[in-house]
């Protein structure tokens, strides 16, 4: 069974991080009291963003059986990294290079703060080769501020298909199914029972 990472970063506290505090406290706090109605107990995490990652090592072992998916940024983005690093992939809303929306990372870029993410290899539901394959597919896709904007509604049901929020493209990769509204801490419940070990980054 294939691996892979998740990561999840904490916001600053306060008025630091105003919009991060209030993505990971309204929509944790949401998913916290559903679980507790459901009797799962209460937990909470102050989420407000996700990442997966994937071994360099294995996303070259794809590249090598796929020609049709070795193209575009992914080829920079592992170029000269080390077989035993990750490479990173999610949706923002803003990006490093200015732009928004879906994209590779590395560890290099992506953990700068470092004591703001928490880090943990997951048992992968699909195949490294089936993950990337959707990345691809996805890459360079809008931000979708419509989904954000669905956490304000009852059921959740305005969502853009074609354009991606960070959990939203995360879960979409993980299990191969899209679901209109998904939290970064609504994430981490689903992937909580497969989670192998916390990594230090």
């Amino acid at each position: 069974m294939d691996t892979m990472r998740w990561a999840f970063y904490r916001p600053y506290g306060g008025m630091k991080d105003l919009w991060g505090n209030t993505i990971g406290f309204y929509t944790g706090t949401i998913n916290s009291v559903c679980g507790f109605l459901k009797g799962k107990g209460w937990k909470f995490r102050n989420y407000c963003h996700v990442e997966i990652g994937m071994k360099v090592a294995d996303v070259r072992a794809v590249l090598n059986r796929r020609s049709d998916l070795n193209k575009g940024k992914l080829v920079l983005t592992i170029f000269g990294l080390s077989d035993d690093a990750y490479i990173y992939y999610s949706s923002a809303s803003r990006n490093p290079d200015g732009t928004n929306g879906t994209r590779w990372g590395t560890e290099e870029t992506l953990f700068k703060n470092h004591d703001r993410w928490d880090v943990y290899e997951v048992t992968s539901l699909r195949s490294t080769e089936a993950m990337v394959e959707t990345c691809q597919a996805e890459v360079d896709k809008p931000y979708d501020y419509t989904g954000l904007a669905s956490f304000l509604t009852l059921f959740g049901l305005i969502n853009e298909k074609l354009k991606w929020y960070c959990s939203e493209i995360c879960y979409h990769i993980f299990s191969g199914k899209w679901v209109r509204r998904i939290s970064p801490f609504a994430a981490f419940l689903e992937i909580e029972l497969r989670i192998i070990k916390e990594i230090l980054v």
